[in-house]
């Protein structure tokens, strides 16, 4: 048995963007990350979140990107959400994902000073679900999403400063 990773965090820098796009292995899966992206996910579209979002992070082990989320959404003295939340796909299923909402959830309640974290994961994505459910967050609303004729329910979902 391996021992667990213990990985890093810090800010984006451009010389990140093509290992971002790297986590990204298929049109289905960047929707999942970020709706309103084109498949294959560009350095290009992840260096214009720099202008969009907030935040920026990357999670690295061994100097190798493996996730990355940024926060978006963000009310002053209300809320904010983590967005663009991926993890590689060889570094899935380790308690990776939980540990970089963790990271996230930092960044809002402490230096943001907001009391509640927001979060959207669509009805399909049940491991996601699933993991935040287990982090606290509770579904507060939904939304239609139509992706080339198909249906897809967005769940939203918010989680209050412990």
């Amino acid at each position: 048995m391996h021992p667990p990773i213990q990985p890093s965090f810090r800010p984006v820098t451009p010389d990140d963007f093509a290992a971002v796009c790297e986590l990204v292995g298929s049109p289905d899966e960047l929707y999942m990350v970020q709706p309103g992206a084109k498949f294959p996910w560009t350095v290009r579209q992840v260096a214009r979140l720099v202008d969009q979002r907030r935040t920026l992070t990357v999670m690295e082990h061994n100097d190798r990107v493996i996730g990355f989320a940024d926060l978006y959404g963000i009310e002053p003295g209300s809320h904010a959400f983590i967005g663009n939340l991926v993890v590689a796909a060889l570094y899935r299923n380790k308690g990776l994902g939980r540990l970089l909402i963790a990271e996230m959830l930092k960044a809002i309640y402490g230096e943001l000073a907001l009391p509640e974290a927001r979060i959207a994961v669509f009805e399909s994505n049940r491991a996601a679900h699933r993991l935040y459910q287990k982090l606290g967050f509770k579904q507060y609303g939904t939304e239609l999403r139509n992706r080339e004729g198909q249906q897809l329910t967005l769940i939203n979902l918010r989680r209050v400063a412990d």
